[in-house]
């Protein structure tokens, strides 16, 4: 039976065909193709010549032959193919399971990574902490310890501390101080810079302060005690950035009306502090308002009825100012080195003292040897007036004097530096009766 091509082509679609493989249906066709093409050729030459049936036959076995051999060669193809699949296979297998495990590598060696980091970011961050809370306790440290400083400079300053020690151990070697001209009291000239007074180094603050305390004994009347004031400048009123303090201050007498002054005196102001690196005080600017406590200082004096008087830096305006002394006081100036000429002597030395003022020039100053008492009472051979003439600073004592009937009797003196420009060339001494309870 023959088949027919439509036949072939139905009976042999891969519709009708077993879920096999691909290859396993191309076989199949290609054998079926050879098959029907013998028989086609068979008939053909059964038809044309019957002579060449040998031929045929012989072609016949070769085409046969030839279609077992491609069966075979099919087979071993399929087998192949099958093998190699099943290699294939296994070497996906363990390609997915190399994959698998680097993956679990990786991943496992991204979290041992991340906590690592994690543990050096904790470590970071407690090391800052630390640092953080040492450098806050650092400037907690800083900031209280200049604020003690800065109390304790004003404690000298109030005081009247004339020990350069002391004043050394918060100032440092090249410290200045500024301030508003302060036309009341004594300074140096050369000190006036630009409408202000700078003061430069230790000995200046010490001059500076010794001249305060000095002013302020104007306003007795009373000598037994000396009058005291104090600073007021509270923690809570200092604001301290990096080496810059700012506060603001206020400055009063503690005694004055016991002393005999009218009423207390104080005044106001601001401070800006800076400091070195060491801790000590590099500059001070003080900043108050002179006029006003130049008018307070006048009301509240009661040592005479013209108020309160300036006293001159300068030997020229010493000689100038000469007839506006009070009645009750007597000057005079003698010369800055030992023995301590007297230049000149007013006409009411001679009252006070009992010395012609003529008689009294030339003399060695008598009251730089001779015993004297600190105001208050207690006797002191060295005095406050030899320790200023020697240190060129202001000072004040109570001078035990007999006048030549041999009477004895109390001076209160106090003693300022005269100036040409930078240099002290005189002193003068301002003298009056003390009046001591008893």
């Amino acid at each position: 039976m023959e088949i027919s091509s439509s036949e072939y082509h139905t009976d042999f679609t891969q519709e009708n065909l077993p879920n096999d493989s691909y290859k396993e249906k191309r076989n199949i066709k290609h054998t079926n193709d050879v098959t029907g093409r013998f028989d086609h050729n068979s008939s053909k030459s059964n038809s044309d010549d019957f002579a060449s049936n040998s031929d045929d036959d012989f072609t016949k076995n070769t085409e046969y032959c030839s279609t077992d051999s491609d069966s075979d060669n099919e087979g071993s193809k399929r087998a192949r193919y099958e093998n190699y699949s099943d290699s294939n296979s296994t070497k996906l297998k363990e390609k997915n399971r190399e994959h698998a495990r680097n993956t679990r590598l990786r991943k496992k060696n991204f979290i041992d990574t991340l906590k690592q980091t994690i543990h050096d970011l904790g470590n970071e961050r407690d090391a800052d902490e630390v640092k953080l809370r040492a450098e806050l306790s650092r400037i907690a440290h800083d900031s209280l310890h200049r604020k003690q400083t800065l109390q304790t400079f004003f404690f000298l300053r109030a005081s009247g501390e004339t020990d350069r020690q002391k004043w050394a151990t918060i100032l440092a070697d090249d410290f200045y101080l500024t301030s508003p001209i302060t036309p009341y009291r004594i300074f140096c000239p050369a000190e006036v810079v630009c409408g202000i007074r700078c003061m430069q180094g230790i000995d200046a603050v010490v001059a500076d302060t010794a001249s305060l305390h000095t002013m302020l004994q104007a306003l007795a009347t009373r000598h037994n005690d000396k009058v005291r004031m104090q600073y007021y400048c509270g923690m809570e009123d200092m604001v301290c950035t990096g080496d810059i303090l700012m506060c603001r201050w206020v400055m009063k007498t503690e005694n004055a009306v016991a002393c005999g002054a009218n009423f207390e005196c104080f005044k106001q102001g601001m401070m800006t502090a800076v400091f070195n690196p060491q801790g000590k005080l590099q500059s001070v600017e003080l900043i108050f308002d002179v006029m006003s406590f130049m008018q307070h200082l006048r009301r509240a004096s009661a040592s005479h009825a013209a108020g309160f008087q300036v006293v001159p830096n300068t030997l020229s305006l010493v000689m100038i100012t000469n007839d506006d002394t009070p009645a009750n006081e007597a000057r005079i100036i003698f010369e800055s080195s030992p023995p301590y000429k007297i230049h000149f002597a007013s006409e009411k030395w001679r009252a006070i003292s009992g010395i012609p003022a003529e008689d009294a020039v030339g003399m060695p100053c008598f009251f730089l040897s001779g015993p004297c008492e600190t105001v208050g009472g207690s006797v002191d051979q060295t005095s406050n007036l030899r320790q200023g003439v020697k240190h060129r600073i202001s000072s004040y004592a109570i001078y035990s004097h007999v006048m030549p009937d041999g009477t004895p009797k109390k001076l209160f003196i106090r003693i300022f530096p005269l100036y040409d420009d930078n240099l002290v060339t005189h002193y003068l001494a301002l003298v009056q009766n003390a009046v001591v309870d008893m």
